[in-house]
C-alpha cells in the first residue's frame, strides 16, 4: 500500500532483538500520519527507521509505502520506504 500523508506525532524507542551472535538494540519509532481522509498508525522498524528517520524532521508531505499489519485487533502499516514529496 502506498499514500501520501503529514506527520503529526511521533514516539521513538529502542527496540532489543536477538541475532546470531546476541542480543542487539537499536532504534525505531511509531509514527502518527495524517492525510486528507484519516490518520494512521505506522510502525518504523530499525533498518526502516536508520534510513528515512531524517524525513521526519523536515515538515514535508511523506510518500509512505509499506503493508498493513493487525495485532490485537487494529492495523497500522509497517513502514518500508518513504520519500519526500515537497
Amino acid at each position: 500500500m502506498a499514500f501520501i500523508a503529514q506527520v503529526i506525532t511521533r514516539k521513538t524507542v529502542n527496540a532489543v532483538y536477538h541475532e546470531a551472535d546476541g542480543l542487539r538494540t537499536a532504534d525505531m519509532a511509531f509514527v502518527t500520519l495524517e492525510d486528507e481522509t484519516a490518520v494512521v498508525e505506522t510502525t518504523w522498524f530499525p533498518e526502516t527507521f536508520k534510513r528515512y528517520a531524517a524525513l521526519l524532521e523536515r515538515g514535508e508531505p511523506l510518500l509512505i509505502t509499506g503493508t498493513v499489519e493487525r495485532s490485537w485487533g487494529l492495523a497500522s502499516i509497517a513502514v518500508r520506504h518513504v520519500a519526500t514529496c515537497g
